[in-house]
């Protein structure tokens, strides 16, 4: 285990399994995340990027219980009364509940349930997946949404200095309504080659509504490093973790834009 000092402001090109352990216990005051989602980048209809690496077509419940394992050490890392943010979409139009799965996955490792946001992605992409067209033998209902699941450790509140808030009031009402609508930004999946990037908005709500100046922000599944970025732009601290030489390269030409080049490892 080393210190957290070793990590801050830092992208580690690694599996989070292999980093996570060694970052020290109660150190982390949030983690933002969006996990591969399992449904077969770049072999359904929907979607024909695919990942750099990582096999997006596991068996569901070794999908679960590697994202199980996870979460454990999720929880050994974070600050009591730290939180865990995690944007999941379901699978095959609703029809396999990821989000409900993971709710139970994070609840077995102790983690206390705070909200459930319904993203409103605005986006039509798959809304031609009509199943049998005007027809009611069997209609499929697309998903225009995903989830964000926000869930505490041991307790709901995350103790901070009064001075180090700064979300603002119109800020701090319109992200405590549990249906944000962001749009995707198709033109920053092109940008970063990557196939699943949310937009800025997204952690920049998280972390508006749920940290202090200088806190610590962990992305466990960092990609082009977007939670990262916002994390340094609103004067946080932050720690990446991704798998991927290419996004890992990609994120650091990002975060080029927010800090000094000479502080990158």
């Amino acid at each position: 285990m080393k210190n957290l000092s070793d990590f801050i402001d830092q992208i580690i090109n690694d599996k989070c399994e292999n980093i996570l352990p060694l970052i020290p216990d109660g150190s982390i005051d949030i983690i933002i995340t969006s996990p591969p989602y399992n449904v077969d980048l770049g072999n359904n209809k929907f979607n024909k990027n695919t990942y750099d690496m990582h096999d997006d077509n596991l068996p569901y419940g070794d999908y679960l219980n590697w994202m199980e394992i996870i979460f454990k050490e999720c929880y050994r890392v974070l600050k009591v009364g730290g939180r865990i943010c995690v944007n999941i979409g379901d699978g095959q139009n609703g029809k396999i509940a990821t989000h409900a799965d993971f709710i139970s996955k994070l609840k077995n490792v102790k983690f206390l349930p705070m909200a459930n946001i319904i993203w409103n992605k605005n986006t039509t992409s798959n809304r031609c997946s009509w199943g049998t067209y005007c027809s009611p033998l069997n209609p499929s209902f697309p998903c225009t949404f995903e989830y964000i699941i926000i869930m505490a450790k041991e307790t709901y509140e995350h103790q901070g200095n009064k001075e180090d808030i700064d979300v603002s009031p119109l800020e701090f009402k319109t992200s405590s309504l549990s249906i944000w609508k962001m749009s995707s930004e198709k033109n920053m999946l092109e940008k970063y080659d990557h196939p699943a990037v949310f937009p800025k908005e997204l952690p920049k709500r998280l972390i508006k509504q749920l940290t202090y100046k200088n806190d610590v922000v962990l992305d466990i599944f960092s990609g082009s490093g977007t939670t990262c970025c916002v994390a340094k732009e609103l004067g946080r601290r932050f720690v990446g973790i991704e798998m991927s030489k290419k996004y890992y390269d990609m994120s650091l030409e990002r975060l080029s834009d927010v800090m000094k080049p000479e502080l990158f490892v």
